[in-house]
């Protein structure tokens, strides 16, 4: 692909490997992971992310669809096929080629490299990538060194799951990941949107080995804490429709100025801000590095 640079609109890569957390919620089951050095023996493979859908919290816009008489819409989702929305912004910059330029305009990628599927733990690095348009028969390649963090592996039981106390119960819910399926330990990741960095805590990804050999990994689930105060440093470019121009902080229930009778708003380690939760799937791609 040569010539190809990589897609602006949404980047996502890991921050930091080092400092992790332990994990939380008691119904999910961690394994202390203890593997021999030299895991590139072991073949990489490469899976295309093409949903990646907020479920928790929820987006809240104030909008006059009779002038003097506005009205809290929430805008998480599209409220009809064309409206804009939060979730709409995303799935359009990873599944269309907006600017014509035949490469989709974003391309987040998630790199494994299991020792065996689906019951032994590996290493897995979620990083920016290039891939062509259209994305039915896209062809992939990562742009980057990366670095991988290391992911356990379950045949049973839960590895992710909304935590107690953190969902409000908004529909489609927050989907809990079930064996067989794969875990990362929390550790902090940035999230970009917009080249807007979303500095989550405790962050993991988790998805589902169910259909692995059909080439599709999910559903999974990304999740992680962002502090109220990080939320309100993140403004959203003017151009964006429906969110252009606000905080993200105040985009949410429970952030300020918000129009949201409810609220969305968590705590974690005595900090406030929300546990996001993002729904995943990935693909493999027709071909890729």
């Amino acid at each position: 692909m040569a010539g190809s640079t990589a897609p602006a609109l949404l980047l996502l890569a890991l921050a930091s490997t080092a400092g992790l957390l332990p994990a939380t919620g008691s119904a999910e089951i961690e394994v202390d992971v203890i593997l021999p050095d030299r895991l590139e023996a072991h073949p990489s493979e490469l899976f295309r992310i093409n949903l990646l859908a907020l479920r928790d919290p929820h987006v809240f816009i104030e909008v006059e669809p009779i002038p003097g008489f506005p009205i809290c819409v929430d805008a998480t989702d599209p409220l009809t096929p064309d409206a804009p929305s939060f979730n709409g912004v995303i799935d359009q910059a990873i599944n269309l080629d907006d600017d014509g330029d035949g490469f989709l305009d974003a391309s987040p990628l998630l790199v494994l490299q299991p020792r065996g599927w689906p019951e032994s733990p590996g290493a897995l690095a979620l990083v920016p990538g290039v891939c062509t348009a259209p994305a039915e028969s896209t062809t992939c390649e990562t742009v980057d060194p990366f670095t991988t963090r290391w992911f356990d592996s379950l045949t049973e039981a839960v590895c992710r799951a909304p935590l107690p106390g953190t969902v409000t119960g908004y529909t489609p819910a927050v989907p809990s990941i079930e064996g067989p399926c794969f875990a990362t330990h929390p550790a902090p990741l940035s999230l970009a949107i917009e080249a807007l960095p979303f500095n989550l805590e405790a962050a993991t990804i988790s998805a589902s080995w169910t259909a692995v050999d059909t080439g599709v990994l999910g559903p999974g689930l990304l999740r992680g804490f962002l502090s109220q105060e990080d939320a309100e440093a993140i403004i959203f470019p003017d151009e964006i429709e429906v969110i252009g121009g606000q905080t993200l902080a105040s985009l949410l229930a429970g952030g300020p100025g918000n129009c949201a009778t409810e609220s969305d708003l968590d705590q974690f380690g005595g900090v406030d801000g929300w546990w996001f939760y993002f729904e995943i799937e990935a693909a493999r791609p027709a071909a890729g590095d």
